[in-house]
């Protein structure tokens, strides 16, 4: 973990991070290294230019792998809500084992196609990429790509973006109905928390309510959420499971359900 750390820390130093970037944009597209550092080293990974080189590298968003490292059990069956490139998804796989499940749901094709194969390079079973958008309800939205894969959203309505696609959506309440109960959800859908809690209000107040990880995408979302979990028995929790004072949420923060805290 040092490692990865000074690596990390390096990437912020101007004439080095421009200097480490540069190096790893030398690399041939679509070739197969070992994950570097960090909590999922030694795995593989197909790398792309249209994803970041943190994942590779094994650096990215280290206080959130910590997070999962710390969280997740043998045995517990991960939800991962906008997983992008599946590195989440990979490291969820090593911590829950072949007793446990993990289900990465990701609506744009060249991202599902990506998480797929990074499942099957590292010959994981237990993992399923569930190629969809999850909402408030089942059906047809539309998908703005974004600037980036990592900021691929649903388009609000009326939005005259030219680059949405169709995508299927479905809710966590349906999804669970023929699936294991979740353990664990990660969240990081760009700004749609609330539309994916609301389309999940069976799952988190039924008797297995689960540990949520959510990325929060501005103040009034942040406070919709709020709202909803509080009144189904959860608390508010950083990172490292330090309470949250009152005030605003944190961009990343621990939802825990009554037992928990």
């Amino acid at each position: 973990m040092k490692t990865s750390k000074m690596i990390s820390h390096a990437g912020t130093v101007p004439f080095l991070g421009k200097t480490l970037r540069r190096i790893a944009g030398l690399y041939r597209e679509g070739s197969v290294v070992t994950v570097k550092s960090g909590p999922l080293a030694g795995y593989k990974w197909k790398r792309s230019h249209r994803y970041v080189n943190g994942y590779w590298l094994g650096i990215y968003e280290l206080p959130i792998q910590e997070c999962l490292v710390r969280e997740l059990g043998r045995g517990d069956v991960f939800y991962d809500i906008g997983a992008n490139a599946g590195f989440f998804s990979l490291l969820a796989a090593r911590q829950v084992g072949s007793e446990g499940r993990v289900f990465a749901f990701d609506p744009l094709p060249d991202n599902a196609d990506t998480i797929r194969t990074q499942f099957a390079l590292n010959g994981l079973s237990n993992s399923v990429c569930v190629e969809a958008a999850v909402s408030s309800d089942i059906g047809e939205v539309r998908f703005s790509p974004g600037r980036d894969t990592s900021t691929a959203h649903m388009a609000a309505s009326g939005d005259p973006t030219s680059d949405c696609i169709a995508v299927h959506a479905t809710t966590l309440d349906t999804f669970v109905a023929s699936n294991p109960h979740p353990t664990f959800i990660k969240i990081d859908v760009e700004g749609a928390e609330a539309m994916v809690l609301r389309g999940a209000t069976c799952v988190v107040t039924g008797e297995h309510a689960p540990r949520l990880l959510i990325e929060l995408h501005g103040n009034e979302v942040a406070e919709e959420c709020r709202s909803f979990l509080e009144a189904c028995g959860y608390r508010f929790f950083g990172l490292t499971r330090e309470p949250v004072s009152a005030g605003a949420l944190p961009h990343h923060v621990l939802a825990l359900p009554v037992g928990e805290w």
